[in-house]
């Protein structure tokens, strides 16, 4: 806020001093905001709002990858899979995400879904792979909105950079 300086002091209309002579100086104030003021203003508060989304955009992605790790349909421990180089194996763990195979030759920790999608793991012929394409299926749902949520974290990232935020 800008106010005048006791040099820019401007008279009061038919005002005297005490001798009655030349006009009393006042000090006067003024509140105008100039106009680059309020350009910065302006800048802040997008600057605020963005940042807001930003943050909300983060916390939605972190929160559905918590989720992911949690939201498994079914305890896999005990299945048998077929890996397209080391045979048939035996699921000895799964937590979330994660399992671990014991095939013949090694154990194996494997990760949802990029092993069954990518063709590293089957289910054998015979066996019942519908507890398998349940727990792809959500997780798959679980990364594409995670992607979507980074997409929205990013365009938000690049309107702060193109406003010089």
């Amino acid at each position: 806020m800008e106010t005048t300086k006791l040099n820019d002091v401007v008279p009061e209309a038919g005002s005297l001093n005490e001798t009655g002579t030349e006009p009393v100086k006042k000090k006067k104030t003024v509140s105008k905001k100039t106009s680059l003021q309020r350009e910065k203003e302006e800048r802040n508060e997008k600057r605020q709002e963005l940042s807001k989304m930003l943050n909300e955009s983060l916390r939605e992605g972190k929160r559905l990858i918590r989720e992911g790790g949690e939201m498994v349909a079914g305890d896999i421990t005990g299945m048998q899979l077929e890996h397209r180089k080391f045979g048939i194996g035996e699921v000895i763990s799964s937590n979330g995400r994660f399992f671990t195979v014991r095939f013949p030759a090694k154990e194996m920790k494997m990760q949802f879904p990029g092993a069954f999608d990518k063709g590293i793991l089957t289910v054998p012929e015979g066996k019942d792979g519908e507890l398998i394409e349940q727990i792809c299926a959500q997780f798959r749902e679980v990364d594409e909105k995670a992607a979507e949520s980074d997409e929205k974290a990013r365009e938000i990232g690049l309107k702060i950079a193109e406003l010089g935020l």
